[in-house]
């Protein structure tokens, strides 16, 4: 295109930018419109002629100065006046663009909608970039005679120099100006791709490949030795930086780039890490130092570049490759192969956007294929580079079968290779041969392919034509000679980049009668299309990405041995949006990095430097789309069509529609409901957070500030709803007060939900900003209100015994000096459940006195009651058991109705469930079964009444634990059930563990009963939680006497001596003295029963001093049966009997009675 044509291109344009054009048209039909009536009123008003005239005259003489002030200035009702802004003088360069991207003149006006100024902004948007490039350096020295020699170096550059941009200009590099022995090459500016660092690679082995063919040409004239280094990184681009910029904005990478090529080897190209990382899946490299660099880090490998994988799919047969989520297509693949031995050809398209697996199924399927079948297997790979470039996936295909990987100029010695090749085949070798090496490049010499009679008078265009067309229908015919000696797969990847010769040859194959023994199987991406897809021998399988379960199972797996906690395994799903490619790249970036996974915390996850380049490139294809979508991508993952309207500001509406559509119908964004109304979700996360990481962040914190305040200005059901949007962006934008109060909005409305992991994320968030906070007094409010929410949620989500809770209530303990009593109060209640649970039973019952005497000081019915209840909790488990009751009917007396008691309580439960659940057990405990199931029974119902899932789970809990110790097995099994729903759908994990042991209670195989309940307790002492921990050791104790398993039994009851003693937990003691008369006895084979005997009286005495009449029975009626029922025995049990104030329903007290009454 020509200067001139371009500029008035360009003056058209900005005709319909500044709108000059509609002026224009917009002013002559007014002048029209008011000259007739203007006449006709005149002409009433018997005015003279010339007042028409010269009104009109004025008109037209104002014509040419409105058309100057409509180019300079804009007028809207929003803003009034205002000078129209200039376009940058920059030139700027899109790549091709995919199929069906519409890029007209209102795509070329897109960026201006950025561009606008926002009421809320005081500058424009800076388009400015962040961008990932690769740098390649080389430098040349030369030596004659042992001496250096700068006059050879300059004549061998300048020897070379046309071949050397033929390289470049092939990978379409940039190339830069260096010195006279320097090469210097950028890939990603001013042009990006989706392989840049790739294409410097395969620039810098043609280049080194290209001077020493021309120094073996010419040894005679000195030694020449190359030294490169690639380099890749993300740097800053400008948003006027224009192609002649390129040295001051690339500066430091070819720097860096340069430093490597300086500690390279000689004739050798030296790799950073950062390219390595890109590089690895398609080049060998070898490790050549460790080095430490400002710009790289300390002690980092560099590589040496060996050489490009000989054909990537060929490559990838060789590997192992695992596919997951793909066994239907696998096996519609594998079905044609049937019907290919039977002569019948079958054709198969791959289709699916990148990294979405197309080469995984089909390598996996080739490779199940070879394990029972010898086909002959053409691997052709089509790659963007050669697109102008005649069959070269088959070109470089016959060589590597026919020359090897070894590297051949002697056309005799190729020519050999190729008859020998030949030799044997079903074809006419004549004919053959000549068009053969005549692909290949092959001199033949006298024997050279000379045009026929039929062609001597073609031009030399026709002649190639003919040529070429023969050429195909031979590769036609010798494929399918070929197929008559061995079935043949052919193999074609990434047709969307296949030449035009390569693509007619395919077609052509295609088209012939199906009736060879040919598999082939190609693979695309969607744009590509194809008339052929719609024949019979023709199947095309469409890839979709991968359910959560398949690619959880991905993820895993890859992980190998390390654990990936579940939620972090979501994240990587949710960035990924099942894309294979993106899982595996993430998965590996997370593994390298050495990162700590947390059982709450979802880990950041980079982009890694693999997926940079080709995500990029999807980007930047848009071309002056792409501000809209970086804007898009700001704002959210999800986002309605009225937000981005509010934060553009736009007058012209029909721009912003059409560009958005531009930008669905590329791909990039899902289009749900119609405008005004729709609203956009990104197809891809990590699409999202690519072209928002593409801005600076200056720019991202402008648009994140314009964005938080138009939500809370024209979006309060946002606001209301969905605080987490508000929190991203004032963090974003650097507003952290705002921030904050957002992240603690957002943990409450998560806490009212019972989603507590997601209450300690949010409130992490919080955490995290606090020391940005310049108010030392805010900070410290903040930091109380966003700890106290960490404890709580980590409470009901890991247990009481949480180290995360102690540390959060802890810390609020520590901020709080001037901090309410009522506020204190709850932190105490914090710190006391998680020593209580851990069976610190001294402390916590310090801590439960503490908060008696600060229930006293506020002054408060709910505060009283959970204080009493704190502290008759903790003595019931020390073996106080009429203590515990008096405390608890103290906290009965503030019982009163119409008053709120979850307040309090760091968990939001109502403590009347949990202190009727306590209060039936220590009724239970002084004999009276009758009230204790009456009070469980309330706890639940109460549960139920409030709607409170935390209070039901535990009041269930407990009625299980009351069933279990009365011996009523099926009973506890039936609240244990219930208890393991309500926790799995809320996410109770402590308690889930809880009632994973209770449900083994109830397994009817003793063996089986047995081993789940070791299990599962191995699970629960490991978290630290040591309250009520002696009834399960003692369940396990009695399970192993009754199935004879001595050596078990002695194991735990040592154990259970263990935590009675560290934890001073009483309660259940008598049964602890009980089982050890049991397995004593056992161990005597009961010759002598004295010590037996005594423990069983001590257990006795025990129940009865602390009133747990139950365990007292059930040790007096051992007694009797160990004792042979003598009369001290039968005595001691009619009076434990005749202490129950009423008659009980239970085995043992059944068992008693026929005893005393058998006498």
């Amino acid at each position: 295109m020509s200067k001139f044509t371009e500029k008035l291109k360009h003056f058209g344009s900005e005709l319909r930018r500044r709108k000059t054009d509609i002026t224009a048209v917009g002013y002559l039909i007014l002048i029209f419109a008011v000259v007739g009536p203007a006449s006709d009123i005149l002409t009433g008003l018997d005015a003279p002629a010339w007042v028409l005239r010269y009104a009109i005259i004025t008109l037209f003489i104002a014509f040419p100065l409105v058309i100057v002030l409509s180019w300079f200035f804009d007028f809207t009702f929003l803003h009034g006046f205002e000078r129209t802004r200039d376009l940058s003088d920059q030139s700027e360069v899109n790549n091709s663009e995919p199929k069906g991207l519409e890029t007209d003149s209102t795509d070329e006006d897109a960026s201006e909608i950025l561009r606008l100024k926002s009421a809320r902004l005081s500058v424009p948007i800076d388009l400015s970039e962040n961008r990932q490039v690769a740098v390649f350096t080389c430098s040349i020295t030369a030596t004659t005679g042992g001496q250096d020699d700068p006059e050879l170096i300059i004549g061998f550059v300048e020897s070379i120099d046309n071949e050397l941009n033929e390289i470049i200009s092939l990978y379409d590099g940039e190339r830069l100006a260096s010195g006279r022995n320097t090469i210097a090459v950028a890939f990603g500016f001013p042009q990006t791709h989706e392989d840049e660092t790739r294409r410097a690679a395969r620039t810098a082995l043609e280049v080194l490949s290209l001077i020493d063919e021309k120094q073996l040409a010419d040894a005679s004239s000195g030694s020449i030795v190359v030294r490169g280094g690639i380099h890749t990184e993300t740097i800053i681009i400008e948003e006027n930086a224009l192609d002649k910029d390129a040295i001051s904005v690339l500066g430091e990478t070819i720097s860096l780039a340069e430093y490597l090529n300086s500690i390279a080897p000689e004739n050798t190209v030296v790799v950073s890490p950062q390219s390595h990382n890109v590089l690895k899946q398609y080049f060998i490299q070898e490790e050549i130092q460790q080095i430490s660099h400002p710009r790289i880090g300390d002690s980092q490998p560099v590589f040496k570049l060996v050489k490009a994988l000989a054909g990537q799919l060929s490559n990838i047969l060789t590997r192992q490759s695992v596919i997951y989520g793909r066994d239907t297509e696998q096996q519609l693949l594998l079905q044609q192969w049937n019907s290919v031995l039977d002569g019948e050809s079958q054709f198969i398209l791959i289709k699916g956007e990148p990294g979405i697996g197309k080469s995984s199924l089909l390598v996996t399927s080739i490779q199940k294929l070879l394990e029972t079948e010898v086909p002959f297997l053409v691997t052709l790979d089509c790659e963007p580079y050669f697109k102008p470039s005649p069959l070269r996936p088959v070109i470089t295909f016959l060589e590597r079968i026919i020359d090897g990987d070894e590297h051949i100029d002697d056309s005799s010695e190729r020519l050999q290779k190729l008859d020998a090749f030949l030799e044997g085949l079903p074809i006419d070798k004549a004919t053959a041969l000549p068009l053969m090496a005549s692909l290949l490049s092959i001199d033949m010499g006298e024997q050279d392919l000379h045009r026929d009679a039929d062609t001597e008078e073609l031009g030399q265009l026709d002649y190639a034509k003919t040529l070429r067309a023969k050429t195909q229908g031979f590769l036609v015919e010798f494929i399918h000679a070929f197929s008559e000696v061995q079935p043949i797969v052919l193999v074609v990847e990434d047709l969307q980049w296949a030449d035009s010769s390569t693509a007619a040859l395919i077609e052509l194959l295609i088209a012939e009668a199906p009736d060879h023994r040919i598999l082939g199987i190609f693979t695309a991406r969607p744009e590509f299309e194809a008339e052929w897809v719609n024949l019979d021998h023709v199947m095309e399988i469409n890839l979709q990405k991968l359910n959560s379960h398949d690619a959880a199972i991905m993820i895993q797996e890859q992980a190998g041995e390390q654990v990936i906690p579940e939620n972090v395994i979501k994240q990587i799903v949710s960035e990924s949006n099942g894309v294979p490619l993106y899982i595996e790249q993430l998965t590996g970036a997370l593994l390298e990095s050495g990162v700590v996974f947390q059982e709450t915390e979802v880990n950041e996850l980079e982009i890694p430097t693999s997926l940079k380049e080709s995500l990029a490139a999807r980007i930047n294809n848009l071309g002056s789309s792409k501000p809209l979508l970086q804007l898009c991508a700001v704002i959210g993952f999800e986002f309605p069509y009225r937000l981005l309207l509010e934060v553009c500001e736009t007058d012209d509406e029909n721009l912003l529609i059409s560009v958005l559509k531009n930008i669905v119908k590329s791909g990039f964004l899902y289009q749900k409901g119609v405008f005004p109304d729709a609203v956009f979700r990104f197809r891809h996360r990590l699409v999202m957070e690519a072209a928002s990481q593409s801005l600076l962040r200056k720019t991202r914190q402008n648009l994140h500030s314009v964005i938080a305040q138009t939500l809370e200005s024209s979006f309060p059901s946002i606001c209301e709803n969905r605080p987490t949007e508000l929190a991203v962006h004032y963090s974003e934008a650097g507003d952290v007060e705002k921030a904050i109060g957002y992240w603690i909005k957002a943990a409450r409305r998560s806490q009212s939900k019972y989603a507590n992991d997601e209450v300690i994320l949010q409130a992490n968030h919080g955490l995290q900003l606090l020391d940005k906070v310049t108010d030392e007094e805010k900070a410290k409010d903040f930091e109380i209100t966003l700890q106290k929410l960490c404890g709580e949620a980590s409470l009901i989500l890991k247990g009481y015994a949480s180290p995360d809770m102690r540390k959060a209530f802890e810390r609020v303990f520590e901020l709080s000096d001037n901090m309410d009593e009522s506020e204190k109060y709850i932190v105490i209640v914090g710190l006391w459940m998680h020593h209580v649970i851990r069976g610190d039973y001294r402390r916590a019952l310090e801590l439960a006195q503490q908060l008696v005497s600060t229930a006293i000081t506020v002054g408060s019915d709910p505060e009283l009651l959970q204080a009493h209840y704190g502290v008759g909790y903790t003595l019931y488990y020390m073996g106080e058991i009429d203590q515990a009751q008096q405390s608890f009917q103290k906290a009965f007396a503030h019982d009163r109705p119409g008053v709120n008691y979850t307040r309090q309580s760091p968990n939001a439960d109502d403590t009347r469930i949990i202190l009727y659940s306590h209060f039936a057990l220590t009724y239970w405990a002084q004999g009276d079964s009758v009230t204790a199931r009456q009070h469980a029974a309330t706890a639940v119902e109460l549960a139920r009444s409030l709607d409170q899932p935390w209070g039901l789970v535990r009041a269930l809990y407990f009625s299980s634990i009351l069933h279990l110790v009365r011996g009523e097995t099926a009973a506890a099994a039936k609240d244990t059930e219930e208890m393991l729903s309500v926790s799995q759908e809320n996410g109770f994990q402590w308690f889930i563990l809880l009632g994973k042991y209770l449900s083994a209670t109830s397994i009817p195989d003793d063996e089986s009963r047995l081993k789940t309940l070791i299990g599962s307790l191995d699970n629960i002492v490991p978290r630290g939680a040591r309250n009520g921990i002696t009834i399960y050791v003692t369940i396990i104790i009695r399970e192993c006497i009754k199935q004879s398993q001595w050596d078990s039994a002695k194991k735990y009851l040592e154990l259970n001596d263990k935590f009675i003693s560290e934890t001073n937990e009483n309660v259940y003691a008598s049964e602890q003295l009980r089982l050890k008369a049991l397995l004593l006895s056992h161990m005597n084979n009961d010759d002598d029963n004295s010590e037996s005997l005594k423990l069983l009286q001590q257990g006795i005495e025990h129940g009865l001093i602390i009133n747990n009449k139950p365990f007292a029975l059930r040790c007096a009626l051992s007694l009797v049966e160990m004792s042979g029922s003598s009369d001290s025995a039968i005595s001691q049990l009619k009076g434990i009997l005749e202490s129950f104030p009423a008659a009980d329903d239970t085995e043992d007290f059944k068992r008693a009675t026929e005893i005393i009454e058998g006498r």
